[in-house]
């Protein structure tokens, strides 16, 4: 467990190439350790090996077909690869496991904005809002699937709610600007495309 430890940790440092090293040998001492494969499936998909970090997600599953963060990163991974009908199947399987699942529920939403699903993707993001409201990445993609629809409006409501979080985050004020821009608010808009160019 030291090695996946020592691995996690290097991860969290973005030293990704020695987090693999760490994971293999954990995995060399204890082939079944579903969290070093998880990290090192992490680790590749940093360094975009996606096909990588499907493998190690595959021999956690193998291991653990409950593994709810196995199916929640191959997902992500098979998203990255284009595959988002796959990406949304192992959501699934990952909410099946852990119904809160947050990021499981963001990445489900995504995937199907990708498909240009963007009823569907905001149910997604708005399941991972009653379960934590403050959760920022689905506040902020809510917003650009609203803006997707031109539900613009609506969309400026949910910028509201994430600056009331992050007041310098440079996209959401970008975007903000850009649906008051969309609705003919141009006075109203520069003051936000203002403030995110100076970010």
């Amino acid at each position: 467990r030291a090695w996946v430890g020592m691995g996690f940790n290097l991860g969290k440092l973005g030293r990704y190439p020695e987090e693999i090293e760490c994971c293999e040998k954990a995995i060399s001492l204890d082939r079944k350790s579903v969290d070093a494969w998880n990290y090192k499936g992490f680790a590749y998909g940093m360094l975009g090996r996606f096909l990588d970090k499907v493998e190690c997600c595959e021999k956690a599953l193998e291991i653990d077909p409950e593994n709810a963060a196995a199916w929640n990163n191959k997902g992500v991974a098979l998203g990255m690869l284009g595959k988002y009908e796959s990406e949304i199947q192992c959501c699934d399987h990952a909410l099946e496991i852990r119904p809160r699942y947050l990021s499981a529920w963001v990445n489900r939403g995504f995937a199907l904005g990708k498909l240009k699903r963007y009823e569907e993707e905001i149910l997604c993001y708005d399941r991972a809002l009653k379960i934590y409201p403050f959760y920022f990445s689905a506040l902020t993609k809510k917003g650009i699937a609203l803006i997707n629809l031109k539900r613009f409006r609506e969309a400026i409501d949910i910028f509201d709610r994430a600056l009331s979080l992050d007041p310098d985050h440079a996209n959401s004020l970008y975007l903000k600007g850009l649906c008051l821009s969309m609705l003919k608010r141009h006075e109203e808009a520069i003051p936000f495309l203002e403030k995110a160019l100076r970010l």
